[in-house]
């Protein structure tokens, strides 16, 4: 007798649990598709794709104020006679927007978090 004890790995670990709620006899998907099915319903639910027009106005305007930054950093560059730099590097743009970043996480992390 032996008492060495192996880890459970792959579909050894994976139990389907019966609470009699609803039977399925469809074909099981497995871990992959269930965890691609969460990515993109999180993304969807982030950015309010396939919802209604109330759910996409903070992360497009958010995307909006991020852009529109850009843009007018690019125009001023762009403007500027003599320089061929960005007036903010490319490294730190987001370090200056932070706070835009945050806000659009804070307000998206319940979606993301307890679906």
């Amino acid at each position: 007798m032996s008492t060495e004890t192996k880890a459970a790995s792959g579909r050894e670990t994976s139990r389907i649990h019966n609470i009699c709620y609803r039977s399925y006899d469809g074909r099981r998907l497995g871990r992959a598709y269930a965890r691609r099915s969460l990515y993109s319903q999180t993304l969807r639910g982030s950015f309010g794709l396939g919802r209604s027009a109330k759910s996409k106005v903070l992360p497009m305007l958010l995307f909006g104020v991020m852009t529109l930054v850009a843009a007018i950093l690019v125009a001023v560059s762009m403007a500027t006679p003599g320089s061929t730099q960005l007036v903010v590097k490319y490294t730190s743009y987001a370090i200056y927007l932070q706070a835009v970043i945050g806000l659009f996480i804070a307000a998206q992390a319940p979606q993301a978090v307890s679906r």
